[in-house]
Order: C-alpha cells, then structure tokens, then sequence
C-alpha cells in the first residue's frame, strides 16, 4: 500500500518535545498508522517511490478526538437552561434566586429548564421534589436536571403537562423509574429521560433561552 506524505501549515503531534516537535509541518502514513513527522524538508527528503504527496496548505493537522459519551443534542440545548450550577452557585440561595428569576420572567404556563443542580458542589442543596419546585414555580412546569444528567425534578405543572398522574403505569423495565411515595402521587424525580417518554412529548422541543 503506498503512503501518503500530508503537508500543511503546522501539524499538532502532541508529544514531549525532546521527542519530536510539539509542532511540525508534514507526516507519513502508512496504512492507519503514522510513520513519520516531522519538519517537511527531512519528510521529503525520505519520500519512497509511490509515496502520495498532499499539500493541505494553510489547515493544521490535529490528532483524533475521541469521545465516546456524548451528548451533541442535549448540551447544545443546555446552554438555553437556567444555570443551578455549583460552579455558578455555591449556595442553595442561589439556585434558588435563579429559578425565581426565570419564573419572574415567562408568563405562566411557559415550560422552565434548568441544569446542574449538584449536590457535591452546592453543599447545602438539601432534598428536592416536587414540592419544593411547586413552591418556586405553581404555575410553570419546571423541570430541573442534575449535572449528572442522569436525573431530573418535575413539578405538579409538569406532571400535569406530560399526562403523569397516580394511575400512569410505571415501567422500569423501560431502563429508568418515576419515584413513586406510599400514598402512589409521584414525589417529582425521575431517573433517566426515558422514564418519562410522555413528558418528553409534552415538552417544548427547543426551551427558550435564557440570555
């Protein structure tokens, strides 16, 4: 198989420099692997017979990123949340304040997200459900996600919008759970987004933002 020779404006190798330049300007690849890197004179000078040469002019040549947990989708949404951070919001007051604020801001009935509440960070978070959000929001479904993402707090307004009431048949072989007390009426937590599919119907597709 013959090899190709990219040149361009620098190449990123991300290596210790008394290895190879932490920055060079042309690489060798063999099949899948790198053969070579380096400045693009000595890079040259060992070009084979058969060796491609593609010239990328102006572009930087970055190593593969690899992630394999993400969530493109949700943190693009995520930005448009009210922010209960603990790297925002050290205390629960401030949290607290946030969501008033965003309640103060939307006339009712108007879907209010919200993202990060996190229990490490914001150490006098306490519990949260559905009453203490019915207390901050009455008359706005409101649904806050943990920073774990993992886990989400609805109100009575929320329950109400998706159709969740005392008879909604719960199902955690579905991969998650809708937190159920003695008396049967749904507390306001539910672990995983899949716990709550007619909730996610009932919700607006893209939350307004918030700046």
């Amino acid at each position: 198989m013959a090899r190709r020779i990219l040149l361009a404006s620098s190449v990123v190798t991300m290596a210790a420099a008394d290895r190879v330049p932490a920055v060079a300007d042309a690489l060798v690849l063999d099949g899948a692997r790198i053969a070579a890197v380096g400045p693009r004179a000595e890079v040259l000078a060992d070009r084979r017979a058969g060796d491609e040469v593609v010239d990328l002019g102006d572009a930087t040549v970055l190593p593969g990123l690899i992630e394999p947990h993400s969530h493109p989708d949700l943190c693009a949404q995520l930005y448009s949340w009210v922010d209960v951070s603990g790297f925002t919001h050290p205390s629960v007051a401030g949290v607290e304040r946030a969501l008033r604020e965003a309640v103060a801001e939307r006339p009712a009935g108007e879907w209010i997200f919200a993202f990060g509440l996190d229990p490490m960070l914001t150490a006098d978070l306490g519990t949260w459900d559905r009453a203490r959000l019915d207390a901050l929001a009455p008359d706005h479904p409101m649904v806050v996600m943990l920073q774990s993402m993992h886990t989400v707090f609805v109100n009575s307004a929320a329950f109400a919008a998706a159709g969740i009431d005392e008879a909604t048949p719960i199902r955690p072989a579905a991969g998650a759970s809708i937190a159920m007390p003695p008396a049967t009426s749904p507390v306001g937590w539910s672990s995983s987004r899949r716990s709550w599919p007619s909730g996610r119907s009932a919700c607006p597709t893209r939350p307004r933002s918030t700046g």
